[in-house]
Parts: C-alpha cells; structure tokens; sequence
C-alpha cells in the first residue's frame, strides 16, 4: 500500500522556495527548522516584554537576556541552538558575566 505523505525532501519544490536555504547551505527542512526556531525565540522574547509593559515588576530582564542569547546563537552560527533556543555551544557561561 502505498502512502499518500512524503517528505518535503521528496518533492520537487518551486526554486523561489529552495534558492535562499541553497544560499545558506540548507536543505529547506534544514532552514525551516532554524527559521521557526528563531521565530519561537522572538515571540517568547515578545511575550516577556509585554508581560513587563503591563506588570513593570515582571520579567524585567528576560526580553532582554532572550535576544541577546538569540544574537550570540546567530553571531556563533550555532543553528542547534537556534533550534532549541540555548546558549552557543563553545561559550563559557561564566565569561559572559565580565563586561
């Protein structure tokens, strides 16, 4: 029996969807993930911020400390942290205390 899903791998896909993943040297399953996982950051970082626009003594530093972990991730070029929205993988947490 034969399965009417595949995998987006399979598919012949319009060039204007695969030029930009190519480009970045990704597949567009590859680049997808990364994109939704920098979008899930962004709108976490989003929530943080208007909790603390409406309860001031709420989340006075998460929007903040989320977009500057998003930066390092993508300064890095650490795309499973982009996915999984953690730290960079070669940096020491402790040094980024200094400064």
């Amino acid at each position: 029996m034969h399965s009417e899903f595949r995998t987006v791998e399979a598919m012949a896909l319009p060039r204007f969807l695969t030029e930009h993943p190519e480009s970045a040297g990704e597949t567009y399953r590859e680049h997808s993930k990364v994109a939704f996982g920098i979008s899930r950051q962004l709108a976490s970082a989003a929530g943080a911020a208007f909790i603390h626009a409406v309860l001031p003594g709420f989340h006075k530093t998460t929007a903040s400390e989320r977009v500057h972990r998003l930066h390092r991730c993508l300064e890095a070029g650490d795309r499973e942290a982009l996915v999984n929205g953690g730290e960079p993988h070669h940096l020491n947490l402790a040094q980024e205390d200094v400064g």
